[in-house]
């Protein structure tokens, strides 16, 4: 029962994010479902449920029944353009390593990752194809949005986690997440 309703709420979170609910609550706060569903083009009842959804995890909250509202959860972590937003690593999540997962059981038979079977249900001549490629650069740029709003939100923890003390400089290895150096330097020069 944990493990179906856990995905009743990934989904919802995922959805509501995907479509700008929290957005475009905080635009315009106290839209009840109908003006929702009517801002965002999707149905009505399938509004009502998702922000019914998104009102019990406490994402959503009632300003005025029956209108909806951003919580500080919400404004903190679920905007576009907040400086602790997650949405990068929310949509990564969403549109692949949840993907992924789907494909776990032959993961395990087989001893191997499931990108093949997941992503690649095209001949290997339409693989090379312009829209492949593509595709392929949205994925690697929507990691890196996701690596780094997940490092806006934890990298001054990583960086302050370890004591440093007896090391006399510091050297960032690559990766597409320098945040956590860059964006807490001041932080690691006091550990060093």
């Amino acid at each position: 029962m944990l493990t179906s309703n856990a995905k009743c709420y990934r989904l919802a979170l995922f959805t509501a994010s995907k479509l700008g609910v929290f957005d475009l609550l905080q635009r315009r706060p106290a839209l009840n479902a109908a003006q929702v569903a009517l801002e965002l083009k999707t149905s009505l009842k399938g509004t009502e449920h998702l922000l019914e959804a998104c009102l019990s995890l406490k994402l959503l909250k009632n300003c005025k029944t029956p209108a909806y509202e951003n919580t500080e959860l919400s404004k903190r972590f679920l905007l576009s353009e907040a400086p602790s937003s997650l949405l990068g690593s929310l949509e990564h999540c969403n549109d692949t390593v949840w993907l992924l997962f789907s494909h776990l059981e032959s993961a395990v038979q087989e001893g191997v990752h499931q990108h093949h079977r997941t992503f690649c249900n095209k001949s290997n001549a339409e693989l090379l194809t312009k829209d492949t490629v593509n595709r392929s650069q949205e994925v690697k740029l929507r990691f890196m949005k996701a690596m780094h709003s997940f490092a806006r939100v934890s990298g001054k923890a990583v960086a302050t986690a370890f004591d440093l003390s007896a090391f006399k400089s510091a050297c960032d290895l690559g990766g597409e997440n320098v945040y956590i150096t860059f964006g807490n330097i001041s932080e690691i020069r006091k550990k060093i």
